[in-house]
Order: C-alpha cells, then sequence, then structure tokens
C-alpha cells in the first residue's frame, strides 16, 4: 500500500507540474507559496495521504558523465532550452579557425537532430546569446560576429527563424558579441546586458526585450565586460551574473556576482570562496537542486582553461566547488538545463586539445546499459515463429538494432529488429544463424551476446555448411538421423 501510495503523489504532483510547465505562464518561478499548494492538491487527489518531503523530493548527488553523437566539433555555440517543446536549442558557433557555421541543432536528452529551417536562417556566427522566452514560447537570440558583429534579433519558433527588425526609429543594442542574456519569467521580458564591441570595447549596457522591441535601462550596474555569463534564478527571482572580462587592451577577468531583480543591479557579497576570475564559462540554473552551475573558463591574465564546477546558494550568498568527473578544460562550451530531466547539458567549446565535440550532463548518473538476460539458443521446427529477446537495465531511453550474422536487419523488412524482441515469423532454413543486439542510450552502447537459430529441417540439415548446420546438398545416414528427431519433434 505504501509503494502505491508514493507512486500516487509523485503521479499527481507531476501531472501539477507538468500543467504549469506547458500553461502559457510556465516561465514564472513556482513560489514556496505555489509549491505549498502544489502539495495541498496532490493532499487532495489522494485523500489526505502526505509523504515526508524526502520521499518524494529527495535528490542524488548531482554528477558529470559523458553523453554520446552530437553535431561537428565547434567553439563558441549558442544554446538554451525549449521548456515548452522539452529540447536544447543550439546554434552557430566556429567549426574552424575561420569557419563558422548557422545550423541549428536540438537535443532531448538522448539524441541530436539537425533542424531544416522552413524559412531563413540567421547567418552563420558565433559568440551571440540565446535565451528561451517561455511566455512566448520562442528561443531570442541578438548580436554574434562572423567575424564581423551583428545588432540582428532572431526568434526562433521550433520550424522556422524569424527575424525581428525594430522600426528605425526604435532603439536596439549595439552590435555586439559575447554578451550575456536570460529570460526574466518574473518580468516577462529577456535580459541582455554587456558584450563586446567593435574595436575590442566592452559595454556596460542593460537592455530588456519585451517579445516585440528593445527598450534600454540607464542605471548603474556591472563595469563594462563581455564573455560573462548569466542565469535566472527562479526560487528567487533574479538574473544572477558572474565573470566576464575587461579588455582596455589586455584580458582582465573578474569573478564579481551581481542580481538583476527587474529594477535594478547589485553586487552579491559572497561568504567564503568564489570562483577564480574567469570569461566565456557556462552558467545554468538548476531547477532541481535551486542552485546555479558553473564550469570551466578562461581564468586569469594568461587564459588558461579551467575544468572546475561550482555551485552557487543564492539564498545563502555562498560559492561551492564540486570536485569529481567533469568536462575537462574547456571555454567557449555552451549549454543548458533540461527541466524533463533535470540536468544540465553542455556542448562543444574549446578543450586542450582543440576544438570539441563532447556533449555532458550534470544530473542523475547516465547509467550505460547492460544485457541481465537474453536467448543463446533456439531450435525450432520450420513454418514456425523464432523469437530472441534481450532484457537490459540502464538508462531509459533504450534504442536495439538487431544484427544476423554482424550485419543490421533492415527495419523496414522487419520492424522488430529495433526493440527488445527480435521477431522471425515462418522461419525456413535460410533463417538460421547467429544474432546478436546492439542496445544504445545516451552514454554508451553494448553488444548482446550472439544466440543461435537453429531450423529443424526434416532432411539434409547434417554436413559442412556454412556454420556447420546448413544443409549440404547430401543426403546421408546423419540426415535420416535428423529425420527422425525432427519428426519425433512434431516438424
Amino acid at each position: 500500500m505504501f509503494f502505491r501510495t508514493q507512486n500516487s503523489f509523485r503521479f499527481a504532483q507531476n501531472s501539477v507540474m507538468s500543467f504549469i510547465r506547458k500553461s502559457p505562464t510556465d516561465g514564472r518561478s513556482v513560489s514556496v507559496k505555489k509549491i505549498a499548494a502544489i502539495r495541498s492538491l496532490a493532499v487532495a487527489l489522494l485523500g489526505g495521504v502526505l509523504l515526508a518531503p524526502t520521499a518524494t523530493l529527495a535528490q542524488t548527488t548531482a554528477v558529470w558523465t559523458p553523453r554520446i553523437g552530437g553535431p561537428q566539433v565547434r567553439s563558441s555555440p549558442a544554446m538554451t532550452y525549449d521548456s515548452f517543446r522539452e529540447v536544447s536549442v543550439l546554434f552557430g558557433g566556429s567549426v574552424s579557425s575561420t569557419g563558422y557555421t548557422n545550423e541549428t541543432w536540438e537535443w532531448n536528452g538522448v539524441t541530436w537532430s539537425l533542424r531544416q529551417p522552413t524559412s531563413g536562417s540567421p547567418s552563420a556566427r558565433n559568440r551571440a546569446a540565446l535565451s528561451y522566452d517561455s511566455i512566448r514560447r520562442e528561443t531570442v537570440m541578438f548580436g554574434g560576429g562572423s567575424p564581423a558583429y551583428t545588432d540582428e534579433t532572431w526568434v526562433w519558433n521550433g520550424s522556422a527563424w524569424s527575424a525581428r527588425a525594430p522600426f528605425p526609429s526604435n532603439p536596439k543594442p549595439q552590435a555586439r558579441a559575447n554578451p550575456a542574456m536570460a529570460f526574466d519569467a518574473a518580468r516577462r521580458n529577456t535580459v541582455l546586458f554587456g558584450g563586446l564591441l567593435g574595436g575590442n570595447l566592452p559595454a556596460d549596457d542593460t537592455w530588456i526585450w519585451n517579445g516585440g522591441s528593445w527598450s534600454r535601462r540607464f542605471i548603474a550596474g556591472p563595469s563594462a565586460r563581455s564573455g560573462h555569463q548569466m542565469a535566472y534564478d527562479s526560487r528567487r527571482e533574479v538574473v544572477v551574473l558572474f565573470g566576464g572580462d575587461q579588455i582596455s587592451p589586455s584580458t582582465l577577468p573578474n569573478n564579481e556576482t551581481w542580481e538583476w531583480n527587474g529594477t535594478a543591479w547589485s553586487q552579491s557579497i559572497i561568504t567564503g570562496p568564489s570562483p577564480s576570475p574567469r570569461s566565456r564559462h557556462i552558467m545554468t540554473y538548476d531547477t532541481a537542486r535551486s542552485l546555479v552551475i558553473l564550469q570551466g573558463g578562461r581564468v586569469g591574465m594568461s587564459a588558461q582553461l579551467s575544468d572546475e564546477t561550482w555551485e552557487y546558494d543564492g539564498v545563502a550568498g555562498t560559492w561551492t566547488q564540486r570536485l569529481g568527473q567533469s568536462p575537462g578544460l574547456r571555454s567557449d562550451h555552451a549549454a543548458a538545463y533540461d527541466t524533463r530531466k533535470n540536468a544540465t547539458f553542455t556542448f562543444g567549446g574549446t578543450s586542450d586539445t582543440g576544438l570539441s565535440g563532447e556533449i555532458w550532463g550534470l544530473g542523475e548518473p547516465c547509467v550505460p546499459p547492460t544485457v541481465v538476460a537474453q536467448d543463446f539458443a533456439q531450435t525450432l521446427c520450420p513454418g514456425n515463429t523464432a523469437t530472441l529477446t534481450v532484457t537490459v537495465a540502464g538508462s531509459e531511453p533504450l534504442s536495439y538494432q538487431w544484427r544476423k550474422a554482424g550485419v543490421p536487419i533492415p527495419m523496414a523488412e522487419n520492424g522488430t529488429a529495433s526493440s527488445a524482441a527480435l521477431v522471425l515469423p515462418r522461419i525456413t532454413d535460410f533463417d538460421g544463424g547467429l544474432y546478436d543486439c546492439i542496445i544504445t542510450n545516451g552514454c554508451s552502447s553494448t553488444v548482446s551476446s550472439p544466440a543461435r537459430l537453429s531450423p529443424r529441417s526434416p532432411a539434409d540439415i547434417a554436413g559442412s555448411g556454412a556454420d556447420g548446420q546448413q544443409p549440404d546438398g547430401i543426403v546421408d545416414g546423419n540426415d535420416f538421423i535428423a529425420f527422425i528427431n525432427a519428426y519425433a519433434a512434431g516438424c
């Protein structure tokens, strides 16, 4: 009864949270009062049964784990999470020392998809800013360079890009690269700060995008900088900014932490240690643990690469370094927090070995697939249906590709070649042989042990066929014995 009640509570709570996430106002943060209301609704649905918070909301320690697949190597792409469509959107980047791309990719937490926009796409560029407007359900991009800087504003709706060009009389940010941008859900607008202007001059301006036009806020705030990062803390309804370069003329990174409350900037007073001065790192907000995540970046005057992971607790005003496996030394990578999988995903960047095409996830560990049970041999009469199965443990979702003698079975010819059970109807001698299955998930793949399928023909099955079980074309005493056995078996 306890387990049934526990699962019911999770279902009720997840249903309400899913409703909030997909509602037109899903970008608004969920306050403590709202969380209490959600829990109260779950209680009402269950007739007053409420489990302790640790029974339903407990989080395991977040760890970095590598994932497989991905776009071509690149640095300085832009990335954000579309919470309505539940995919991370990646745009552009540098694919070589002089080459740029305008590809649009989407990552669902397991696989990448190259999107072909139904309308014109932004030009190839790197170092643009990207954020997701959860009120209007669109991804907003500003700026970037290829190498000339741009002042373009573009919007991606999941199928098409559209340029948003305010009237000439309307203000807009000056062309720039490496600005930082975040969606302020409490105020329903996108916040842009700083960036690198022409002539290697950093900017210190704050701009607001309301979905149709830009407006500048003439207020005091962080010093001019570029390569800083921002993330929206939905628990406290503030935008958090960290680091950045002051370039005049050398690289002078800082390690300041600032917060924007929709009206003013304020510098946070940090208790205890803090990440060292850096720029071109990644930052996301982990809504499951109410922490800002920071990884990597260029540190110090020499712009050395960092592999550090830090977490910022805005309530306590503290930064904490997390040890253990990490994506490694890198900068100019992109990242987004996937609220469906409760994980931060980072892609690409510049590593100590050059451009990177790696993707890493920080959240629940990705468990590689492991075969825990399978069929090893089957002997059946011709005309019967053979079914070979594998039972696999590992992080979902899992994909399957069955093979015969190491050759993939076309799924168009046998749709079950992509499932945990391979079904071969009305087998013949031709179906005899060795079968295995490649099982893949987001972090790894494995191959099952070979399973032999042996059709029990009533004659001519013994001899020196391809695998010792195929007909040799000669009927002899061995075939007579095989015939008797097959007849006794009902073939």
